[in-house]
């Protein structure tokens, strides 16, 4: 068949086409699925860092899918303690003395001043509590916990805040992110001698208002920070509260003059914690410590659940200045000790990618 100009086109129209002898047209694959305005959609990226796994110290427990190592943010019911009197921890009980009384309230082992000649079981169950809170320590290199604070700040007394709190001895590093009402998204990090030995902080809008929220580093002992902080993050965690005590215990032993500077007020209940636990008093003397130039006061709570991740250790510590006014709380619960956390578990560029 003699084929015309027309037929010869048409056919190299279907040849091009795809048209094979069967003569059907083979289908074309079809188009990806859009997202939105016509955007391919594309299979969503991991959470974890790229080319690093994720921490076990963030991941859901296999038991329960929805439980998340952060904790919920407390309820307003759960931030607020309920009204009470402090047992034992101001100055109005120690003007008082030790009554019938208040031995029966708070548990006292002993008396304001001890007879000297008659062995001091108080005095040795304290270091005994010590030395059972420096072997703790010792068995945990990171920790992961909630922390709830509040502080005054020259006369000014701060909202509570709840932190989610993730530390690591070695090298030492500190995670910080508010998960409670006030200042809630607010994320600090620092790890010593690492990113310009500075703290990294991701602020809210609220902090930052009316600039954007920007991401921000400073040293830990600049007047920014210690304006917000009574304390340099560098003490932050539980061993500056093992090691004050341990530093009293050795002044006692080499100055028995200054035994009246601590106190053990044996077991106490407290409402931040079921179980009840070992107090110890501490007087601060005028002019030993800075931030309490007229002296005052602090008592530290230690855990003592048998199965507790956090036993032995000051979980708990409330300090008053001079006039009973309180000017330090630190309370620590929902603790794991074991955990793996990693370099990238503190790095600023992966904690606040993205934000």
């Amino acid at each position: 068949m003699k084929l015309t100009s027309t037929r010869l086109w048409a056919l190299c129209i279907l040849i091009a086409a795809g048209c094979h002898g069967s003569g059907k047209r083979q289908p074309n694959p079809p188009p990806p699925p859009v997202v939105g305005r016509g955007t391919p959609a594309v299979p969503p990226k991991p959470l974890a860092i790229p080319d690093r796994p994720l921490s076990p110290a963030r991941l859901p427990d296999p038991l329960d899918d929805k439980q998340s190592m952060i904790p919920k943010p407390p309820s307003a019911s759960d931030m607020a303690l309920p009204p009470r009197k402090e047992p034992a921890t101001g100055l109005e009980l120690a003007k008082a003395g030790p009554t019938a009384d208040n031995v029966q309230t708070i548990g006292a082992t002993e008396t304001a001043i001890p007879d000297a000649r008659a062995g001091d079981t108080a005095l040795e169950s304290m270091r005994q509590q010590h030395l059972n809170a420096v072997t703790a320590w010792s068995k945990i290199d990171a920790f992961d916990a909630r922390l709830t604070r509040r502080e005054s700040i020259n006369g000014k007394t701060t909202p509570q805040e709840v932190i989610h709190f993730m530390f690591r001895k070695e090298p030492y590093s500190v995670r910080l992110k508010w998960i409670g009402t006030e200042g809630q998204g607010r994320e600090v990090v620092y790890v010593q001698g690492q990113y310009g030995g500075k703290m990294h902080i991701q602020p809210t809008r609220q902090d930052s208002a009316p600039l954007p929220p920007l991401r921000m580093a400073f040293a830990p002992d600049s007047r920014m920070v210690r304006g917000k902080s009574r304390h340099d993050i560098r003490e932050a965690g539980l061993n500056d509260a093992i090691r004050q005590i341990g530093s009293t215990l050795d002044i006692i032993t080499r100055q028995p003059n200054q035994r009246q500077r601590l106190r053990h007020l044996g077991m106490v209940t407290r409402p931040e914690y079921v179980t009840r636990m070992n107090a110890i008093e501490e007087t601060i003397p005028p002019g030993a410590e800075e931030l309490l130039p007229q002296g005052g006061k602090r008592v530290i709570f230690f855990d003592t659940a048998p199965d507790s991740p956090s036993v032995h250790l000051p979980v708990l510590v409330i300090t008053h200045d001079h006039a009973g006014q309180e000017v330090e709380y630190y309370c620590f619960d929902r603790m794991t000790t074991k955990l793996r956390l990693t370099d990238a578990d503190f790095d600023p560029e992966v904690v606040f990618k993205k934000k």
